[in-house]
């Protein structure tokens, strides 16, 4: 926009009391622009170096001249002025209602058809002489519930306090269109915000997994006990669990040629199904078995991602996944020594 600081060069501190020149580039008798530059208005800056350049300019584009003392600096680039009569401060209540804002806030981000959803909302505008963000108050405004297809559902009228701030609420419909929901304020500057209804469930139980207790190297066997247990805090028996392991390989942090190292895509090593017992567990075996195509003198190191989905006697199903890191040693040894 039209705004303007004049800093000086060295501590970065506002000139206070500086005039700035504006200068517009003559033009010829056809409307071609000669070269020429004349001076067409004077500002002077306040104690935060600050003007604001009025759009009564007959150009976009001027050029700025700038005293400050016996301090003289001339631009040679061009400055656009904004001919925007939305931001001409020729008039202060025009002016701070088109920077009006409203900015939302909800109690989810995603609802159930038929839910009450709760909203509060903080209205600011842009100060017509400080330019800067200040609280409106006691200010209407009407906000729209708008449902996926944009097709406003509900209205609520509001006042902010003296604060600035706002609640209401809305009863999403029971039936209709689910999906990015908005809360919009009307004729009131910007402001909105998305949500969604969706006929979702929430989970009942989850998956637990346990980490091996005993070291591991390659080409061991590798137990990843785990375990189903419901939220309301019972174990979940008869689920089906099906399982993959993936192996990918990286080189050891101590070996100094991991540039070179030869790095190979994932690949699934494992897969299988198993049913939970009385107890919610079931254990997942598989052989940590090495690339190889990858030479053990890089003693390279695989990581073993195991994903899970678990359907329970519902049909409700559950994924999660844990990794297991495994090389040809069980242990790295790190030491940081200061020298002295």
């Amino acid at each position: 926009e039209n705004n303007f600081f004049v800093l000086d060069r060295n501590t970065g501190l506002p000139l206070e009391k500086a005039i700035v020149s504006t200068f517009l580039q003559e033009k010829n008798q056809n409307g071609s622009f000669n070269g020429k530059w004349n001076k067409f208005a004077n500002y002077i800056t306040d104690k935060n170096g600050y003007i604001y350049i009025q759009q009564n300019h007959p150009a976009e584009y001027i050029r700025l001249q700038i005293t400050h003392g016996k301090d003289h600096y001339q631009s040679t680039e061009y400055h656009y002025l904004r001919q925007d009569p939305i931001t001409n401060p020729t008039n202060q209540s025009k002016y701070e209602k088109e920077k009006k804002q409203t900015f939302f806030f909800t109690d989810r981000s995603i609802y159930r058809p038929g839910q009450t959803l709760f909203f509060k909302g903080i209205i600011t505008t842009e100060d017509f002489n400080s330019r800067q963000c200040k609280l409106v108050i006691k200010d209407s405004c009407t906000i729209l519930l708008k449902n996926a297809n944009y097709q406003d559902i509900d209205s609520i009228k509001i006042v902010s306090n003296e604060y600035g701030s706002f609640h209401g609420q809305f009863q999403l419909p029971e039936k209709g269109l689910n999906g990015n929901y908005q809360l919009v304020a009307k004729n009131n500057g910007i402001g909105n915000t998305y949500f969604r209804v969706e006929q979702y469930k929430r989970p009942s139980f989850f998956i637990n997994f346990e980490v091996p207790k005993e070291a591991t190297r390659l080409n061991d066997t590798i137990i990843v006990p785990l375990n189903l247990r419901a939220y309301a805090g019972n174990s979940l028996n008869n689920a089906r669990v099906k399982y993959r392991v993936m192996r990918n390989s990286k080189p050891s942090f101590t070996d100094y040629r991991s540039y070179s190292f030869p790095y190979k895509p994932t690949i699934e090593i494992a897969n299988g199904e198993l049913i939970s017992n009385q107890i919610g567990q079931c254990n997942i075996k598989f052989k940590a078995s090495p690339d190889p195509t990858v030479d053990s003198s890089y003693q390279p190191i695989y990581d073993y991602t195991i994903t899970v989905d678990a359907t329970d006697p519902n049909g409700e199903t559950r994924t999660s996944n844990t990794q297991v890191t495994v090389g040809y040693t069980d242990r790295y040894l790190s030491i940081d020594h200061k020298k002295q």
